[in-house]
């Protein structure tokens, strides 16, 4: 019988559900002997600092694993994964550089079917791999690239269509094909690293 691992997810706020298909994208890797299941998705508190914050959430959770994110924006990676400490075993960072869709960006099929244009042809004039992690705005170079991608459908269908990019993240990060291209990314492998040092210290792995 498949043993199942529980998890939630403290997140920056409402929009980051993307990074929930990536976090069981990665788990399903890790955990090939284990189904899992979110069993929470919740926000930082914003009236109280991000450690409080933390510590709070980590005595409300009941899972076996809790991911921690925070976008790093200005701060480098090693600021932002030290704010949030490991209040708890079973504490894993998820620290994207700079935002969540900077990971978003390494898989371009995904975006094009998120796109609803999986066989377009257009160059959606995304960044190479290497250049991700320095983007100043991810979150702007998604939404060019999706509405590059959906391509030309009338003034009124692509108003329809931009109407509905604040739910495309989601399914961009839903049909990334696999973690090969996010483990080239500092912050992937970052994250990555903490979930294995987690499942290890669970007595998961």
């Amino acid at each position: 019988m498949r043993r199942e691992v529980t998890w939630a997810l403290l997140a920056d706020g409402r929009s980051d559900r993307a990074l929930v298909p990536i976090i069981e994208l990665a788990m399903r890797e890790h955990l090939r002997a284990f189904t899992t299941r979110l069993t929470e998705f919740r926000v930082h508190d914003t009236r109280v600092d991000v450690a409080r914050s933390v510590r709070d959430a980590a005595v409300g959770m009941v899972a076996d694993l809790m991911f921690v994110h925070r976008d790093a924006e200005r701060q480098s990676l090693d600021v932002r994964r030290a704010e949030i400490g490991r209040p708890r075993g079973g504490c894993v960072r998820v620290v994207p550089v700079r935002m969540t869709e900077a990971w978003l960006l390494v898989d371009e099929p995904a975006i094009r079917s998120a796109a609803e244009n999986p066989r377009g042809t257009h160059d959606l004039g995304i960044p190479p791999l290497r250049r991700l992690e320095s983007l100043p705005d991810p979150k702007r170079e998604l939404r060019n690239a999706l509405i590059c991608a959906y391509g030309d459908h009338g003034v009124r269908r692509r108003e329809q269509f931009e109407r509905r990019l604040p739910d495309k993240s989601v399914i961009v990060a839903e049909r990334i094909a696999g973690t090969g291209a996010l483990r080239k990314l500092s912050s992937f492998a970052a994250f990555e690293a903490d979930l294995l040092a987690a499942v290890r210290e669970l007595g998961i792995l």
